[in-house]
């Protein structure tokens, strides 16, 4: 939900000009946590997400494989 939200508000910014302390953008941010922490589980799901990047790259995996290999685990969190 909260990688959801991430992309949601990431698309108003881009595509609509928001800002990320517009009413649209705390409105889906609220949706998941409170709205002044939203950034920040953003940030930090990105630094995760870069350091498995770099890790992945380290061990010779290609950019789809990593890509797949995230895919599946996002899919098999929220699946439970």
């Amino acid at each position: 939900m909260l990688l959801s939200a991430i992309y949601e508000a990431r698309s108003k910014i881009v595509h609509e000009g928001l800002g990320i302390m517009e009413k649209a953008i705390l409105k889906i941010a609220g949706n998941v946590c409170p709205a002044l922490h939203f950034v920040n589980f953003a940030e930090e799901i990105v630094r995760q997400i870069l350091r498995e990047y770099l890790s992945r790259l380290g061990q010779g995996k290609t950019v789809s494989e990593i890509n797949r290999d995230l895919d599946t685990l996002i899919i098999n969190s929220v699946a439970g």
